[in-house]
């Protein structure tokens, strides 16, 4: 009966211990999906700034418009 019980206690562990792991990857899955949308919008608006000011060169827009 000892064994049973041992196997059924290591089992909860190691259920326990891969709960965690999974949460510790959700986490770390949400942290670089915030970080990818701030890159994507800090590239956006390089994007923009950088179209804008080719466009002020070229004179095809004011300069006081951007």
């Amino acid at each position: 009966m000892r064994n049973v019980e041992q196997e059924a206690d290591n089992s909860k562990r190691n259920s326990e211990e891969s709960d965690v792991v999974l949460k510790i990857q959700a986490d770390a899955l949400c942290v670089d999906n915030q970080q990818s949308q701030d890159t994507s919008r800090q590239l956006q608006y390089i994007q923009t700034r950088a179209s804008a000011l080719y466009l002020i060169s070229r004179g095809c827009i004011a300069n006081d418009v951007v």
